[in-house]
């Protein structure tokens, strides 16, 4: 495997696909559970970690399945990092400076996808020295 255009694009797509179900997954549990923003916004990232990992590694990275758990566990610690970044924009932009919460999720989306994907490429997947 190499770092082509197609690689790129396929990057590109699962995490477009990932940052479309998380934007949904919170506006849809927010609605649900009626409970404070920080919570859902929490509930949200966890729910979407597994799926997106499941994406990676099976559409864009392909690494063997006897790595699993190895990237399994550095794919959490990866979105636990975003995943505070994520949560503490989110907050202060909806609830301390009132953002509407659609146009807070885009901004907190945007800022965690750039982050997840540099990492997934150079530690979740070593993918950089794999691919290189």
């Amino acid at each position: 495997m190499t770092f082509n255009n197609k690689t790129k694009f396929l990057l590109l797509c699962i995490g477009l696909f990932n940052t479309v179900i998380g934007f949904f997954s919170l506006i849809y549990l927010d609605h649900l559970l009626n409970i404070d923003i920080f919570f859902t916004a929490i509930i949200s990232r966890v729910m979407t970690i597994f799926l997106a990992f499941l994406n990676y590694k099976l559409f864009v990275f392909k690494t063997k399945w006897k790595f699993f758990f190895h990237e399994l566990i550095k794919i959490y610690f990866v979105y636990l990092l975003s995943t505070v970044v994520y949560v503490i924009l989110i907050y202060i932009l909806y609830e301390m400076l009132f953002v509407n919460l659609y146009l807070s999720q885009i901004l907190g989306i945007f800022v965690t996808f750039l982050i997840v994907n540099k990492a997934h490429i150079n530690f979740t997947f070593d993918a950089k020295k794999k691919l290189l």
